[in-house]
């Protein structure tokens, strides 16, 4: 639970739970849930009624990932993530569920550890209208437009382990590289916020 003391519309809550069986000495399989009853991002102008409103969403998110580890140096697992966003009432139109396959390799040689994964997600805007809004009848506002993608998603790290001072330190650089491919029906008149979009993220932290 995370408290704002001079902002409280901020605060937050959530659930996880994991859970873990080995079931032989190279295979691992886990599954978890997530859940954050209220997350507060802002207030937006509801273009149905014209009124300022506050806009959060309720996430869930189960997943469940099976891991492959021959010996202690490597180790492969592969598995899913579905999360689902739900808006309140003034906003669901940017309902949606967001499935993901990935796949991560470590490899941890002496005192370094690498990794090297890969995750291809798919997005359905659940509560995008299309009966609501008809083509060709674009309205300046992002709450109209379908915001189905694809995404591709490369992710690396590379770590390093010493002691210093008697204690233990770590260095890590992590790099991560997004295509995400918007995928609307609506033509770029109808929806140009999202027709024909493609975005391209790259973070690299240290």
């Amino acid at each position: 639970f995370a408290h704002h003391l001079q902002n409280p519309i901020k605060n937050l809550g959530w659930l996880s739970l994991s859970l873990r069986q080995d079931l032989s000495k190279k295979w691992i399989v886990s599954a978890g849930f997530f859940y954050e009853p209220r997350f507060y991002i802002r207030d937006y102008n509801d273009s149905h009624t014209g009124i300022r409103e506050h806009c959060d969403f309720t996430l869930y998110q189960p997943r469940f990932d099976l891991t492959w580890r021959p010996e202690w140096l490597f180790d492969l697992t592969g598995g899913f993530k579905f999360k689902s966003y739900r808006y309140n009432e003034f906003f669901t139109e940017y309902d949606g569920d967001l499935l993901e396959f990935g796949i991560t390799g470590v490899y941890r040689p002496g005192n370094w550890r690498v990794s090297a994964g890969y995750t291809y997600g798919i997005l359905e805007n659940t509560g995008f209208d299309s009966e609501l809004i008809p083509s060709g009848s674009f309205q300046n506002d992002t709450e109209f437009g379908q915001a189905d993608y694809l995404e591709d998603n490369f992710l690396g790290s590379v770590r390093y382990t010493s002691k210093l001072f008697a204690r233990t330190a770590s260095l890590e650089l992590r790099g991560e590289i997004a295509n995400r491919t918007y995928t609307t029906s609506r033509d770029v008149a109808t929806d140009p916020m999202h027709s024909e979009r493609t975005d391209a993220v790259t973070s690299l932290e240290v």
